[in-house]
């Protein structure tokens, strides 16, 4: 039972991956990517909040600082272990999706995967 629904959220992961990849910046024909974990045995801890308020809180108990320090808009977040401390593994905060055409939440889902993929890809991040 608990192997179908790792499956389940790893369909709707990869599902929201495709969408976000093609809707992030049609002008970037990749992202940047500081390692690459496709093929890799991952540990994916997905945790849903449920509300913004809570995946704030979680960010600052996390990381012990404000969410919008920076000025960025984070609707979930990842955490992952430092390439070469195998087995990977990593943690998705977010808020449960609801739908699966037009879910800010869903995309949320694919675009803290792909954190855990290749890492940290923002430019205003690096």
């Amino acid at each position: 039972m608990i192997g179908a629904k790792i499956k389940g959220i790893a369909v709707a992961g990869l599902l929201a991956i495709s969408l976000l990849l093609t809707s992030c910046d049609p002008s970037s024909s990749s992202l940047p990517e500081d390692f690459d974990r496709s093929g890799e045995e991952m540990r994916i801890t997905v945790i849903f909040h449920p509300s913004q308020q809570a995946v704030d809180e979680a960010y600052v108990k996390e990381f012990g600082r404000a969410r919008n320090e920076r000025g960025i808009n984070r609707l979930g977040f990842a955490v992952w272990a430092n390439p070469g401390n195998k087995p990977y593994w990593c943690r998705i905060h977010a808020q449960k999706p609801t739908r699966v055409s037009g879910d800010q939440k869903m995309e949320t889902l694919g675009h803290e995967l792909t954190h855990c993929l290749i890492g940290t890809f923002h430019p205003e991040v690096k």
